[in-house]
């Protein structure tokens, strides 16, 4: 049995790395919590909105690690539907950068993104879930 094509190698490795990427990118406000705090009470908001921001971040951050992981894991195991799973995904992930205003700051995963669809769409990867 051969191994996977390099290019299914590298679309896994970057939809995980995307996905870790996106947990830690969520985790770095909560590390810096006390400092938005006083900001957020220096432009006359209460805390709790500063927590509610924060909690919204890491849902959205942690079901897109989770769907990229597992749907990940299924290209790896030769599913068919994983790629247009994989694209559903970062369409909606990339739609939701663009209406919360965040891509701009979140061009390395805007970048992490692009190549990873360009990776997963490659001949190597097709034939790779084709042969199952």
């Amino acid at each position: 049995m051969t191994g996977p094509a390099p290019s299914v190698r590298a679309a896994v490795a970057l939809w995980c790395a995307l996905g870790v990427f996106g947990v830690l990118a969520a985790a770095y406000p909560w590390a810096r919590r006390a400092a938005l705090d006083e900001a957020a009470v220096r432009d006359g908001l209460p805390a709790s909105d500063v927590t509610a921001l924060l909690v919204r971040l890491t849902v959205v951050a942690a079901v897109f690690g989770v769907a990229y992981a597992l749907l990940a894991r299924t290209l790896w195991r030769r599913g068919r539907w994983a790629r247009h799973a994989l694209t559903a995904v970062a369409a909606v992930h990339v739609l939701w950068l663009l209406l919360t205003r965040s891509a701009g700051p979140n061009l390395v995963v805007v970048v992490l993104i692009a190549i990873g669809l360009v990776f997963t769409w490659r001949r190597g990867t097709a034939q790779w879930v084709k042969q199952h």
